[in-house]
C-alpha cells in the first residue's frame, strides 16, 4: 500500500498531502473526508504530493482524514491506511 508521510496529527496550518511512490504505480487518487466520514475533496494525480486548495474549508481543531490509492494496472488501485490530521488554534490549544 502507498505510505503517507503527512500530515499527521496536530498541524499549525491546512497541509500540503504527502506520500512516498509507490512501485509500479503510474496514478494516485487521493481523498480528504471529514470526520463524519463525508468526501470533502478528491483528486487524481501522477505527483506523490497534494495541496488541498483554498476552496476547501478546513475548520480548526476538526479531525480529517486522507488515504491514497496508487494505481498499479489499470483498474487495479492499491489503497493506503487512513491518516489523519487537524489544524491547531494558535497558541497550541
Amino acid at each position: 500500500a502507498p505510505e503517507l508521510i503527512g500530515p499527521r496529527g496536530s498541524v499549525a496550518q491546512v497541509p500540503t498531502l504527502r506520500w512516498h511512490e509507490f512501485p509500479g504505480a503510474d496514478r494516485y487518487d487521493v481523498t480528504l473526508f471529514d470526520d463524519q466520514g463525508r468526501v470533502r475533496w478528491g483528486i487524481e494525480t501522477g505527483d506523490t504530493t497534494a495541496s488541498i486548495p483554498d476552496s476547501v474549508a478546513i475548520q480548526t481543531g476538526v479531525a480529517y482524514f486522507w488515504q491514497v490509492r496508487a494505481r498499479t494496472n489499470v483498474g487495479r488501485w492499491v489503497p493506503s491506511p487512513l491518516a489523519d490530521f487537524r489544524v491547531s488554534e494558535p497558541g497550541g490549544r
